[in-house]
């Protein structure tokens, strides 16, 4: 895999940014020469701008797939990391031309355009995308693992070993459920609330992940909802929305469970009394990560093949890494949460779909990648070898043993 036409392409989407949320002034000599209005031509500029910026965000999420099915655990995870980044950029410059296209009018429209600009908390969007976006996928990166395994002192014997996995592992699965169900649970709220608590709507939005409606058509009729000095810019609106649905859906679809799953799961959601959803969420995570049925029947039964202290060690710092990078996925899926969530953008009509789609999808990476991140076998977004995976594998956990704690579990629950 080239790691240099990533960076390149991470590097033009970064300039391009940056043109689209350059205040422009436009000189009155080329007003004259061009035979339009000065808001004319400064509304053809931005949707020229827009237009290199949307090719510029499509070659990089082409060149951030292919990396999702590499071989290497940091690569995947870089990847989405990646994407979730873009999609933070793509939003940015998606609210700044709602905005403009909200508000423009052909006679201010160079005044509304450096007004939107100046308004927008796009700058400081591109701040945090040059210092956090990945600079090349080369899986090398992991300065969590670093950090945090930093401050874990190496034990003396096997014993002391396995008193810091277990309470690794233990404090991991708390974090990744904590995280998510309070993510989710506001993640929920807002999918409920944008959706007017409409099932019809959210199903729409479903149909969209789940392939039966084109990427191609979101927005569809947007040029002729707005003003006509706006249509271009409009459509410079839809192409970026386009490429923000389209790394949502490079991000879940390599499994369907998902997509059904959080048809099934915000159903049952809707379905459930608003004060008892948080309630219902839990149960819901409880069944799909099963992790106090691990931590009560299995985990004691599997760390008794843990033999050697320096897998043992491995192991807890490999863990530790494990909780780092889900938290900063999870706090990046809030994030994006709110720059869907935030002004008018998708609460018109034409796009009311879209931005529930969107909404949708982060639940469903969030959900799933908790469970990535806890599991092992089959996998949902395979972005990371989870707890389970790492302990059979790096450990290792023989079959005879995995065998023997289920056994036991059963027992138990008979």
């Amino acid at each position: 895999m080239a790691t240099n036409n990533y960076t390149a392409a991470r590097t033009a989407y970064l300039e391009w940014y940056g043109h689209v949320i350059t205040p422009q002034v436009v000189d009155p000599d080329d007003v004259v020469r061009s035979g339009s209005s000065t808001g004319e031509l400064a509304l053809t500029r931005l949707a020229e701008r827009v237009d290199g910026f949307a090719l510029a965000s499509e070659e990089l999420t082409e060149a951030t797939r292919q990396y999702l099915t590499a071989s290497n655990d940091s690569q995947r995870m870089e990847a989405v990391d990646s994407l979730l980044h873009q999609i933070e950029g793509d939003m940015a410059i998606a609210n700044l031309l709602w905005d403009v296209v909200d508000r423009a009018s052909e006679e201010n429209a160079q005044q509304d355009i450096v007004r939107s600009t100046i308004q927008q908390p796009t700058k400081s969007t591109m701040r945090r995308l040059m210092s956090e976006m990945p600079i090349s996928l080369d899986g090398e990166s992991q300065p969590t693992d670093v950090v945090r395994s930093a401050t874990i002192s190496s034990p003396k014997d096997i014993d002391s070993a396995l008193e810091n996995l277990r309470f690794e592992i233990e404090d991991t699965i708390d974090l990744v459920y904590e995280r998510t169900l309070n993510i989710g649970s506001r993640l929920t709220r807002d999918i409920l609330s944008l959706g007017h608590g409409q099932w019809p709507l959210i199903l729409q939005a479903v149909d969209l992940l789940q392939g039966n409606e084109k990427a191609g058509n979101v927005g569809w009729g947007l040029e002729d909802e707005v003003k006509a000095v706006t249509a271009e810019v409009a459509s410079g609106l839809r192409s970026v929305l386009i490429n923000v649905v389209e790394k949502i859906l490079i991000i879940i679809e390599k499994n369907d469970i998902i997509r059904y799953t959080m048809t099934d799961w915000l159903e049952e959601l809707q379905n459930t009394d608003s004060p008892n959803r948080k309630l219902k969420l839990t149960s819901l995570l409880q069944q799909l990560y099963q992790t106090e049925s691990f931590r009560r029947h299995d985990l004691d039964v599997w760390l008794q093949d843990a033999q050697e202290i320096d897998k043992i060690q491995y192991v807890t710092d490999a863990v530790i890494a494990l909780g780092d990078n889900y938290d900063k996925l999870a706090n990046q899926v809030r994030r994006l949460s709110g720059l869907i969530g935030v002004g008018s953008l998708f609460l018109n009509p034409v796009l009311l779909s879209v931005g529930l789609a969107l909404q949708i999808g982060l639940l469903g990476t969030l959900i799933f990648a908790g469970y990535d991140h806890l599991d092992e076998g089959q996998r949902t977004l395979n972005i990371t070898r989870g707890v389970k995976e790492l302990l059979i594998q790096e450990l290792p956990i023989s079959r005879k043993t995995i065998e023997r704690a289920e056994n036991l579990r059963l027992k138990t629950v008979r």
